[in-house]
């Protein structure tokens, strides 16, 4: 699958696609980077924790927590990953593209949980944060 590429380049590539990726105020936050390479890696790797902590480098315990949320969510399926519009080409452009992203983003991260539900096409997302509680 990943013929030629050292697990080392494939990381450094990772790392250099969620740089780009990230909001300039989260590519410092450890939370949303974590999150954000697990993400990324499932579009590469497909959902199996194991391979994902093995090109992301972390404990599959870290990659385990981030997949429950997803697969409740159902952005993680037997599959494959179904992601918000940003997914089809590993990158957002147009401000859907960017909301689609960071919504995907916030469930990673335990913030918000995707519905079942959609409304005008989209699907609807709920707040898993209120005052005084912080996200996972």
């Amino acid at each position: 699958m990943h013929k030629g590429n050292t697990l080392e380049s494939r990381r450094r590539a990772l790392e250099m696609r969620v740089g780009a990726m990230l909001p300039p105020d989260a590519r410092d936050k450890t939370s949303e980077r974590r999150a954000c390479n697990i993400m990324v890696a499932a579009l590469e790797e497909g959902t199996n924790v194991e391979p994902i902590a093995e090109l992301t480098g972390y404990d599959v315990g870290v990659v385990e927590e981030v997949a429950i949320r997803m697969r409740a969510s159902g952005l993680w399926t037997e599959t494959g990953t179904d992601y918000g519009s940003w997914s089809r080409k590993g990158s957002y452009e147009t401000k859907q593209e960017s909301l689609d992203f960071l919504m995907d983003l916030f469930v990673a991260t335990g913030m918000l949980l995707r519905t079942r539900l959609k409304r005008s096409g989209h699907y609807v997302y709920q707040s898993l944060v209120w005052e005084g509680m912080k996200p996972m």
